[in-house]
């Protein structure tokens, strides 16, 4: 039960992220990783008003009362994959 909670914490952290990344940046594309997928929680493609891409930001959020390390190897781990 308590897994289960954590997991629906996190899921509700992440669309949090993706509707504040579309109300603040609405030129750019906003994409939630898929559920079960490996990789970041969601990819952003930033993009000029011209409609031409700059690059992306890979985000990855955490509702975690301790901080681990090997979330950074993963993160590096989830640019190169999202660069790719």
């Amino acid at each position: 039960l308590e897994q289960g909670s954590q997991q629906l914490q996190g899921e509700v952290l992440e669309l949090e992220l993706e509707t504040t990344l579309a109300q603040l940046y609405p030129l750019d594309f906003i994409e939630p990783v898929k559920k079960g997928a490996k990789g970041a929680d969601v990819i952003q493609t930033v993009c000029m008003r011209s409609g031409t891409v700059c690059g992306k930001i890979v985000w990855e959020t955490k509702r975690a009362e301790n901080w681990s390390n090997a979330w950074v190897s993963k993160l590096k781990t989830d640019v190169q994959n999202a660069a790719g």
